[in-house]
């Protein structure tokens, strides 16, 4: 599989603040890399743009929640770790195009997602839908979405079991997606974290500064209490208090905020009350709009309900 976007999975210590995992762009898709010149690629912007229409159709017919969460998601994120300017974070292509199959899975960690299908001469490869509740129990197949070139499927794939059928050929997915805890982050932390990042200052620091030991100490402070608590700042001034010199103090911004005094406390990043969702259009605005844009573009397509089964097709007759 080749990603393209940004990220926030499992990494090293140079890629925490705080305990915390930082959202990054992907290696290939940094400034410069084969990646980030992809995304300039005209084709690939247009093919993102139209994707991101297709998903905001869905979403405002469908599940308008979750359009407001992708709404807020593209205002707040930065644009670097999004793709070619749409709310989608990702694009990953699935399949290598040779010969082979897509294993029986639920994209669990997907707030919302669409797929491309990719490959002429293709033998198999249809995409499959299941009515079982995960992948370790998928049910029967409830519906086969044929191989066609330049189809795309849209649907709550973050709940619906599905898979690829063996094929023959070279033939790919492309998969464009808005990642659910990079959307958490965000929402919890603004870019407190991640402009920590961008600034060097992240948690391989502070092991070659005072040791693993020490930094597995803090860490344990951090799974039972929260970062919030035991952020960096407290971390420099009472590590040692807390390998055994004594009882540890309580983070000072920390009291400041619960006896309502705020005037020391850096506002850089995101607290409940902070988050605010950013200005969105009617569900009525949305879909004039995407029905104007769709007179130009009406690819062989099809959306999937929960059930795995077809709701409609485009185009419609």
């Amino acid at each position: 599989m080749s990603l393209f976007g940004g990220n926030i999975g499992p990494t090293g210590y140079n890629y925490q603040v705080g305990g915390v995992v930082v959202p990054r762009p992907n290696t290939a898709s940094r400034e410069g890399k084969p990646g980030f010149l992809a995304l300039k690629r005209p084709s690939i912007i247009q093919l993102a743009q139209d994707a991101e229409k297709q998903m905001l159709r869905y979403l405002s017919e469908h599940d308008p929640k979750t359009l407001e969460m992708c709404q807020w998601f593209k205002d707040n994120v930065p644009e670097e770790l999004r793709v070619c300017g749409t709310m989608f974070n990702a694009m990953a292509l699935v399949g290598d195009l040779r010969d082979g199959t897509n294993h029986i899975h639920v994209d669990k960690n997907d707030l919302c997602s669409l797929i491309i299908m990719l490959g002429k001469d293709i033998q198999g490869g249809n995409t499959r839908y299941y009515d079982g509740p995960n992948a370790e129990n998928p049910g029967n197949i409830v519906h086969e979405e044929p191989f066609v070139h330049g189809k795309y499927q849209v649907g709550p794939y973050e709940a619906t079991v599905h898979d690829g059928e063996p094929w023959k050929g070279r033939r790919g997915i492309i998969s464009f997606y808005v990642n659910r805890p990079m959307f958490q982050h965000f929402q919890k932390y603004g870019r407190l974290k991640y402009d920590a990042w961008l600034n060097g200052n992240t948690d391989d620091k502070l092991i070659a500064k005072y040791g693993k030991d020490k930094y597995d100490a803090w860490k344990k402070l951090i799974k039972k209490h929260g970062p919030d608590k035991y952020d960096e700042s407290w971390f420099d001034g009472n590590i040692d208090k807390l390998m055994g010199q004594g009882r540890p103090a309580v983070n000072p911004m920390n009291n400041s905020a619960r006896s309502g005094d705020t005037s020391g406390l850096h506002t850089g990043g995101s607290t409940e009350q902070d988050i605010s969702v950013g200005s969105i259009l009617t569900h009525d605005d949305v879909r004039q709009q995407l029905d104007n844009d769709m007179q130009e573009w009406q690819p062989d397509s099809a959306m999937i309900d929960t059930d795995g089964t077809v709701m409609y097709k485009y185009p419609r007759t």
